[in-house]
């Protein structure tokens, strides 16, 4: 039995000492991978959601650009920094990015991918990247009230509506109307949708949410007015096969024309695509739709990005008219 667990000991310790020097030397390896060469391997290995990947990917090349600037070039360099040193170079960089007119929901959103990245440097490279930097700072921080895009009323909707049917651009009605009523999608989510994502039988749409880390699809229910406008536009299309994308319009393209027919429309609102988001939300707010509904429209997450849009008149929509006592 004595000779039993000296076996087993040693075993062990060979084994310790083996999974030790391995990890001695991925981190040793790593110590010379470039800020650069980390960040493209971090996207590669941990995000499959195309949106997410290009967000991160802006993000991460303009902090490996200000590392640069302060000869931070390689994770050894990276590695050496203190904690302290390490949370000021994070907190530098995105002052910088304030200082250069991004927006402070921008700017959190890079926030986040420093510290994703940083949780996977870690994960991987323990020895050498020792700490996931803290970074405070209300400066940094997005406090979600109702946000700033204006809504469209029902009425300013159907004047908008007359004025889009004008349009030299057969896909920018049926665009708009797809974004409305298919739950408020972005733009990138509806000019990503194809002809094969349309089940014109099944009645539904298959979608790839943009703000979600994973790449799974989501399904949404095709009702019949959209069913008709996308089945016309099929037509007119003359029957594209089912790989071709349903919508190619430029977003830039289709909030010029938003703010021209707007403005023909007599509608003095500043108007762009996220208007249709906003405008869907506050319509589904407005007559009484239930937070589970909205949340499988707009596919998300938290109830709490429905009160961001939120665009109904808080003294009329209000609890307090219900009660009595």
């Amino acid at each position: 039995m004595t000779s039993l667990q000296l076996q087993k000991s040693e075993d062990l310790a060979l084994v310790t000492s083996n999974r030790e020097a391995e990890d001695q030397y991925i981190n040793e390896t790593a110590a010379g991978f470039g800020i650069n060469d980390s960040i493209r391997a971090y996207l590669t290995e941990s995000i499959t959601n195309p949106h997410t990947i290009r967000a991160k990917s802006s993000d991460l090349k303009q902090f490996a650009e200000f590392l640069s600037l302060n000869g931070i070039l390689t994770l050894a360099d990276l590695g050496s920094l203190s904690n302290i040193r390490l949370e000021k170079i994070c907190s530098a960089f995105l002052e910088d990015r304030l200082h250069r007119g991004n927006c402070v929901s921008s700017v959190q959103r890079k926030k986040t991918s420093l510290k994703t990245f940083f949780s996977y440097l870690n994960y991987n490279f323990s020895r050498l990247i020792v700490y996931v930097p803290v970074i405070g700072g209300e400066r940094f921080k997005l406090n979600r009230r109702k946000g700033v895009t204006e809504g469209l009323t029902q009425f300013e909707w159907l004047k908008l509506k007359q004025q889009l049917a004008e349009s030299k651009n057969a896909e920018l009605l049926p665009l708009v109307c797809f974004a409305i009523m298919a739950g408020g999608r972005r733009i990138s989510e509806c000019q990503s949708v194809k002809w094969d994502n349309i089940e014109f039988e099944n009645k539904r749409i298959k979608i790839r949410p943009l703000k979600r880390k994973t790449e799974g699809f989501e399904y949404l229910p095709l009702n019949e007015s959209l069913k008709s406008i996308l089945t016309a536009l099929y037509e007119s299309k003359g029957r594209p096969s089912g790989d071709k994308r349903i919508f190619i319009t430029h977003q830039q393209s289709v909030d010029r024309s938003l703010k021209l027919y707007a403005t023909k429309a007599g509608i003095q609102k500043r108007i762009s695509f996220h208007t249709l988001r906003t405008s869907f939300i506050t319509w589904g707010l407005e007559r009484g739709d239930t937070t589970s509904e909205l949340l499988n429209a707009t596919l998300h997450i938290s109830p709490h990005m429905l009160r961001y849009y939120d665009r109904t008149d808080t003294l009329k929509i209000s609890s307090i008219h219900k009660t009595n006592i």
